[in-house]
């Protein structure tokens, strides 16, 4: 649906488009990456608000892309299954009560697999070179290490399930 979309709108904006330059290609890749976000937060954050954590949904789609930007992870290969994946894990987290004690021990979890596998997946869907990755891991450790100031749940649970999506079966 999503790749569909963004290459017919790809081939409408290279035709429309008086730029010879314009690759379609990368065109449709970015449009899927922008189509995909928006539709992620449009719709966990309509149900955010239907089940009354409009915020919580916020902070967990912020927090989980803040540490998701610099630290990599897990891409599927369907930019569908990418966002219904996105929307149930924004809209679910929320829901999920954690005691005192499980907020510590899913931090501590983070930041252990922030530490062993940040930056992961970057090649390829980055720009980045790869002298920065070792900033790249410094900045993903900073992230997580912020939350023993607020203790929060909500970013807890976001992180945990980042730093899940830096494993990489193949290494």
């Amino acid at each position: 649906m999503i790749d569909s979309l963004a290459e017919k709108l790809a081939r409408s904006i290279k035709i429309a488009s008086e730029d010879d330059k314009v690759n379609e290609e990368v065109m449709k890749f970015a449009l899927i990456i922008s189509l995909n976000t928006a539709i992620v937060v449009l719709i966990s954050l309509i149900i955010g608000q239907l089940t009354g954590k409009v915020v919580e949904t916020g902070i967990t789609i912020l927090s989980f892309s803040l540490l998701r930007m610099v630290s990599g992870g897990f891409h599927f290969k369907s930019a569908n299954l990418c966002t219904v994946t996105s929307i149930s894990f924004a809209v679910i987290l929320p829901h999920i009560p954690i005691t005192s004690g499980m907020n510590y021990i899913l931090l501590a979890l983070s930041l252990l697999l922030v530490i062993l596998y940040a930056p992961s997946n970057i090649e390829g869907h980055s720009r980045i070179p790869k002298e920065k990755y070792s900033l790249l891991k410094g900045v993903s450790v900073i992230i997580v290490l912020s939350n023993f100031l607020f203790l929060s749940p909500i970013l807890s649970k976001a992180f945990f399930i980042q730093s899940i999506t830096l494993i990489n079966r193949g290494r």
